[in-house]
């Protein structure tokens, strides 16, 4: 996506690089920590969030109750994308040890 965005002339503006097929945080997290043979962990007190994204400068809101961004814009323009799927990306990245399913 970013290689495209600066190879191509005619891409202007703003863009959202992210899958066609948005996850929670939630199942990102439980497929994440799957895939890594992590242990159940608690969810985060609004509290921490607060403190941990004044300390990254960020808007804690994008934590508490995320955004479903799709990149339509780059759909527009014919993107191919080589992992449209949470659980072929994290196939791709950690070597047939991410294959996860839901259920």
């Amino acid at each position: 996506m970013f290689l495209r965005a600066i190879e191509r002339e005619d891409m202007e503006g703003i863009y959202n690089a992210t899958s066609p097929n948005p996850v929670t945080n939630d199942q990102f997290m439980k497929r994440l920590r799957h895939v890594l043979h992590r242990p159940w962990a608690p969810p985060t007190p609004a509290w921490l969030v607060h403190i941990g994204c004044f300390l990254m400068r960020t808007e804690p809101v994008l934590a508490l109750t995320g955004r479903r961004g799709v990149p339509r814009r780059f759909m527009e323009r014919g993107f191919s994308f080589k992992f449209p799927e949470l659980d072929e990306a994290l196939h791709d990245l950690f070597g047939g040890k991410a294959w996860v399913r839901d259920g």
